[in-house]
């Protein structure tokens, strides 16, 4: 169901390595796409005021972002949508979505939205890593101009569980000396800030400051494209520099990968475990296409 190669490509390049490989850039729309537990629509009470969907022409480009009152989308399958207005994209899947028409997946929309200005500060105040407004409003959008009908199912995938490993942990104390405030620092989606360090080998080291653990398991699903879950124990907040591993393997977008392969976690004092985790399914029992605008 994202089996567009442009979908691939695009997503992998703009989303993912914002955080894995530029760390430079000032912290945008996408540099914290949490990956947290998935969060169904809450304020599905919330709504565009405008929206303006059609076919996108056949060499457009996927892409969206969040604009300062609205959303914009180009080149976007309704699959698309569905799953980003339920999983995080370091989440999405085919296997998270089923029943799905052929058309959905084929069919390639260009979207523009409007924020009314009663709900701008549900829009503008909502979390980068959980978008909760824009999530209900696209869910909003589906029901309204798609007649979106679905169902969920309790699941389980592959994914894995950081521990402390035998020698105990190797981590700071938060210190109250960094400027949590930094513009150039990438805000994380459970507190605390990381910046990010290029180094000559093409390698990057991320430092963490007032991060929880929480925080840390949200970056690492990034590049494992599963959740990580939290078996640490450690309810501290800490300040760390986490270095990606010279000798990284590759990994294509949505492949999982364990994450110690890519960032050295045994410097720190830690492990990651392969189990299983929690999810859910998506059922589309009714879609149609978009109503005319």
């Amino acid at each position: 169901m994202l089996g567009p190669r442009s979908l691939t490509q695009l997503c992998l390049a703009s989303l993912l390595l914002t955080i894995t490989a530029n760390p430079a850039q000032s912290p945008g729309e996408n540099s914290a796409a949490g990956s947290k537990t998935e969060v169904l629509p809450s304020a599905a009470h919330l709504s565009f005021e405008v929206v303006s969907i059609r076919p996108s022409e056949p060499e457009t480009l996927f892409s969206f972002h969040r604009t300062p009152d609205g959303f914009q989308g180009t080149g976007m399958t309704l699959d698309t949508v569905i799953l980003l207005a339920y999983f995080p994209f370091a989440l999405w899947s085919h296997d998270r979505i089923q029943n799905v028409p052929g058309w959905v997946a084929h069919n390639r929309y260009d979207i523009t939205a409007k924020v009314a200005p009663e709900n701008l500060a549900s829009w503008t105040q909502q979390s980068v890593g959980e978008p909760t407004a824009m999530r209900a409003m696209l869910y909003s959008m589906l029901v309204d101009r798609c007649h979106l009908q679905l169902h969920t199912t309790p699941a389980d995938m592959p994914g894995f569980a950081l521990a402390v490993s035998h020698r105990g942990p190797s981590l700071h104390a938060a210190s109250a000396t960094e400027d949590l405030s930094d513009p150039k620092a990438m805000k994380l989606t459970d507190g605390g800030i990381a910046v990010g360090e290029n180094l000559p080998d093409r390698t990057t080291t991320w430092h963490f400051y007032d991060a929880p653990m929480a925080s840390l398991t949200d970056f690492l699903s990034h590049v494992a494209h599963t959740r990580i879950l939290d078996e640490t124990g450690l309810k501290g907040r800490y300040d760390f520099a986490l270095a990606m591993v010279p000798d990284r393997p590759r990994s294509g977008y949505g492949e999982i990968t364990d994450p110690s392969d890519f960032w050295d976690l045994r410097a720190l004092g830690l492990r990651t475990i392969s189990k299983k985790v929690p999810t859910i399914t998506l059922v589309i029992d009714h879609l149609d296409p978009p109503s005319a605008n």
